[in-house]
C-alpha cells in the first residue's frame, strides 16, 4: 500500500477507535436496577407482544438516506424473527 493510500485511512481508523471505546463504555456501565436487591418485583411469567410504529432508519454516512421509512413491525411473544 502507498504512503498516500495509507493517509486516506486515518479518518477510518480514528471512528473505529472511537466505536470501539463507545462499545466498551456500553459493557462496562452499571444499571440502574439493582437485581439482587430484595424490593425487586419478579414476575413468573410475561406475555406480550411488540409493536414498532412509524420506523425511520438511516445508516451513517448515508448522504441523508433512508434505509427504511414509516415501516411497522409486530412480533408475538411466541414469534421468532427471520434470519
Amino acid at each position: 500500500m502507498a504512503l498516500g493510500q495509507s493517509n486516506s485511512l486515518a479518518p477510518d481508523a480514528a471512528k473505529a477507535q472511537t466505536a470501539v471505546k463507545n462499545i466498551f463504555t456500553a459493557l462496562d456501565k452499571q444499571p440502574v436496577i439493582d437485581r439482587d436487591s430484595d424490593s425487586q418485583t419478579v414476575l413468573d411469567r410475561v406475555d406480550g407482544h411488540v409493536e414498532f410504529k412509524h420506523v425511520d432508519f438511516k445508516y451513517v454516512g448515508a448522504y441523508g438516506l433512508l434505509a427504511c421509512a414509516g415501516d411497522a413491525h409486530t412480533a408475538a411473544h411466541t414469534q421468532v424473527p427471520d434470519p
